[in-house]
Formats: C-alpha cells, sequence, structure tokens
C-alpha cells in the first residue's frame, strides 16, 4: 500500500486511541455491493467492498433529536472487470481494483425511538491497480501490463439506522465515491472512477 496511506492510517490508529478515552466512540462495518463507472463509458463489472469505519463526537448524545460526529475509516473493493475489447492486434480487458482511507463527517436526525437518518460525506485517499491483459491474434498466450496510481477524491451518502439496543444497530445505506483525476500523469490515460454503493452494515458504541 502507498506510503501515503500507511501514514494516514498511522494517524487514524492514533485517532482512534486518543478517541476512545475521551469521546463517545463507534465502530461500524459495512459490506457494499458497488456499480463501478468511469468518465470513459467503460463497461466495468460490480465489484463487492468491506468497510471499517470509526466514529466519534463530542458528547454522549446517542438518543437527541440531532447529532453531529467525526469519521475515519478504511475500504477494501474486490477488482472490477471491463468487458473484452477488440483492436487491430486482438483482445484486450481491463482490470482495476482500488483501497481507500477516509475522512469526514457525519450528521445523524432521530425521527423515531429506534429509527435514525443519517448524512456523511468526507475526503479520501485511494491506491488504484490497473492490469490490462491483451490477447494478440499471432498468439494463444496473454500478455499483462500492470500500472498503480494514488490520489485524493471525495465520498458522501445518505442512510438509514435501526437499532437493536441501546448500543447497536443495523444501518443501511446509498454513497457515492469519487477517485478523481487517475493516472493523470498520462494525457491519455487520465479518468475519474466512480463507486455507487449499497450497503448493509452494523455499528456498534462504546
Amino acid at each position: 500500500m502507498n506510503n501515503r496511506i500507511a501514514r494516514f492510517l498511522s494517524l487514524l490508529s492514533f485517532l482512534s486511541v486518543v478517541s476512545f478515552s475521551a469521546f463517545s466512540s463507534q465502530v461500524e462495518i459495512a459490506l457494499h455491493h458497488n456499480i463501478v463507472n468511469t468518465d470513459q463509458d467503460d463497461a466495468l463489472s460490480s465489484a463487492a467492498a468491506v468497510s471499517a469505519n470509526f466514529l466519534f463526537s463530542l458528547n454522549d448524545a446517542k438518543h437527541e433529536k440531532t447529532r453531529w460526529l467525526v469519521e475515519t475509516g478504511v475500504l477494501f473493493a474486490e477488482p472490477a472487470v471491463d468487458e473484452p475489447r477488440g483492436d487491430d492486434t486482438g483482445l484486450y480487458q481491463v482490470q482495476l481494483q482500488t483501497n481507500s482511507a477516509n475522512v469526514g463527517a457525519r450528521f445523524v436526525y432521530r425521527f423515531a425511538h429506534d429509527i435514525s437518518i443519517f448524512t456523511r460525506a468526507g475526503l479520501m485517499l485511494w491506491h488504484m491497480e490497473l492490469d490490462v491483459d491483451e490477447y494478440f491474434s499471432t498468439s494463444s498466450t496473454a500478455q499483462s501490463v500492470s500500472a498503480s496510481d494514488d490520489g485524493v477524491g471525495y465520498y458522501w451518502g445518505v442512510g438509514t439506522a435501526f437499532d437493536i439496543n441501546d448500543n447497536v444497530y443495523w444501518l443501511l445505506q446509498l454513497s457515492r465515491h469519487q477517485h478523481v483525476n487517475a493516472f493523470d500523469e498520462s494525457a491519455d490515460k487520465a479518468f475519474n472512477l466512480t463507486f455507487t454503493s449499497f450497503s448493509l452494515g452494523v455499528n456498534a458504541g462504546f
């Protein structure tokens, strides 16, 4: 993983230790179904992902009508594969895989005793791996080309949370993760990658 993301994760770990001792804290795990698109009209397959987020607030206000939280976390996605394409030399197929670390804010509104709605937004650091398998018409053996890139993006989401008890709840969420200017060092290859994500998760408070 890229050094910037590694340093960012180290900072998240430090903030987590401090926050657990000083603030009302939550840990959240979610499974995602990502619809993957680029601005180059690539027909990429959907990709599953798992995320882990740590949230904390400056007061213990779980049952208040409104609540602000700060969140930090990571998201790991499985590869998304493009449909095979042809050119003068044969066929080729593209595969993309991304991981990201995020920091942002979440606003929660409780409109019933055991149901809340929320919105979230923030920035993320991403690392992307790109693999191209080429099948030349003169050979039955595939040749692979790989590249990687790192960058900054943003995300936002909306969702609903359903209390199981005072400290645990389920959540359903729709979110969008934007990876900006991937491979921008090469003008003819630069693109934006978007995850439109539907997720189911569980959140536990401390």
